[in-house]
């Protein structure tokens, strides 16, 4: 069958924090029409809004994507499709800007040119792949309004994705579970999601949590296996930042500001050879990883001065993962501490910086 549609469709006012950005995609959906049952789903293709703006011209020109239903491998026909992503400030490009697919084969495979813009060829197009994310294991989770979370990990790749069996009630879980995700170039996205969730509750009408999230490259992880490490997860603190998105319209950039647990994982891109079978995305039994090795690393920061901070008195606390510091003393601003001194012991009480009294009536440092 043989459709045509040459429609176009614009969103100008899509608001997005970069994080967002990061892990957003455009779905696009094929339907069989009935009339009076429910329209059967033929397939969906997905693209990436990060990797599109990445490419040259922010376009993915005159492109045609492979339609699949969740849970199986083969295709179920094509879509072709120009889609382009624009940040504020950025242009699509004109006419003969833009060039079409037979024009350069600056993508036909590898990741890094479809994402950095490479024009080398390496001839391996309509390879199978399988994504294999192992997660082990999570540790020192943060509390959700004074309660343990219910964590379960969530991958997403090429349109698929899959999670890990949930825990309740924990502040440590141990999984062992391996993500399999089955991959068939050309694909046009480079960037696998590995969420943390804290689980819902059906009874209390609450929805999932999510915890925090991290990215891996999929060209730099088909070169390069991912071996088991640690990976310190933050996000943000609801009784600082309570509203994360309302901030983030405002065009303000809020770094995450809380440790959230971390997370022990490996991976690897598996190449399947002409035999071999392509699995359907779905979650297996992972052997447990062996401790990663330590290193043990003195950090020491300066605190200096603080500006611009709303309140009367400050104290600085410097967080590294689960382990805390924090200034001795809470200092006043903007003089407050010498005024309060002088209040209570009068003016002979009052040191300068350098800590001698204050006494003197002025001059020239010699």
């Amino acid at each position: 069958m043989f459709v045509s549609w040459n429609e176009d469709n614009i969103w100008p006012d899509v608001e997005l924090s970069p994080e967002e950005f990061e892990s957003a995609y455009i779905e696009f959906s094929i339907y069989a029409r009935n009339w009076f049952t429910r329209n059967d789903l033929i397939g969906k293709a997905f693209l990436q809004l990060k990797s599109i703006n990445a490419r040259q011209g922010h376009v993915y020109m005159k492109k045609s994507l492979p339609l699949r239903k969740d849970g199986e491998t083969s295709a179920k026909g094509m879509i072709t499709l120009t889609v382009f992503c624009l940040k504020p400030g950025e242009s699509a490009p004109q006419g003969e800007e833009v060039k079409e697919e037979g024009e350069d084969r600056e993508d036909l495979e590898d990741l890094s040119k479809a994402v950095l813009g490479s024009s080398a060829d390496t001839g391996d197009t309509g390879k199978n792949y399988h994504v294999l994310i192992n997660i082990y294991r999570a540790e020192n989770l943060a509390k959700i309004s004074g309660a343990n979370p219910n964590p379960f990990v969530t991958v997403e790749f090429a349109g698929a994705c899959v999670r890990t069996t949930p825990a309740y009630d924990v502040e440590q879980y141990t999984w062992n579970e391996c993500a399999r995700i089955p991959v068939q170039t050309p694909v046009y996205e480079d960037t696998i999601l590995i969420k943390l969730w804290s689980g819902g509750s059906a009874l209390t009408m609450t929805p999932d949590t999510l915890l925090a999230q991290g990215l891996i490259s999929f060209s730099e992880l088909r070169n390069n296996s991912l071996p088991a490490r640690w990976f310190c997860l933050y996000g943000w603190d609801p009784e600082e930042v309570p509203d994360v998105k309302s901030i983030s319209k405002s065009g303000e950039n809020i770094k995450p500001n809380c440790f959230k647990g971390k997370l022990l994982i490996s991976g690897r891109v598996e190449r399947l050879g002409a035999e071999d079978v392509m699995m359907a995305a779905g979650i297996t039994t992972s052997r447990s990883a062996p401790e990663p090795r330590n290193m043990q690393l003195a950090l020491l920061a300066d605190v200096y001065e603080v500006c611009g901070a709303v309140g009367r008195e400050c104290q600085v606390q410097l967080a590294f993962g689960s382990s805390t510091k924090q200034t001795k003393d809470w200092v006043s601003p903007g003089g407050l501490d010498k005024i309060a001194a002088i209040e209570q012991h009068g003016q002979g009480a009052v040191t300068d910086d350098f800590g001698e009294d204050d006494k003197s009536p002025g001059g020239d440092l010699g």
